[in-house]
């Protein structure tokens, strides 16, 4: 690099982050409370408690990205 300055990657991680911990960070990250989360996003405070708290096997795709546009994100951002 020219005048040896570094170039800063972005923290990938070594694996993919499950749903429930990429919901709770962003949400930490935001200073959000679950209830603040839900009404951004029009989901009862039930659906982030239990996304954040237990593995889901099944999640209804409106819901995904009610959260992720809450987020300012893709759905896809989410999963991955």
């Amino acid at each position: 690099m020219p005048n040896g300055c570094a170039l800063a990657l972005p923290r990938i991680p070594s694996r993919p982050m499950p749903l429930t911990l990429r919901i709770r960070e962003l949400r930490g990250r935001r200073g959000w409370t679950q209830k603040a989360l839900a009404e951004r996003a029009g989901v009862r405070i039930a659906t982030i408690s239990k996304l954040e708290n237990q593995p889901m096997r099944m999640l209804d795709v409106e819901t995904l990205e009610r959260i992720a546009r809450a987020f300012g994100v893709k759905a896809r951002m989410l999963i991955r």
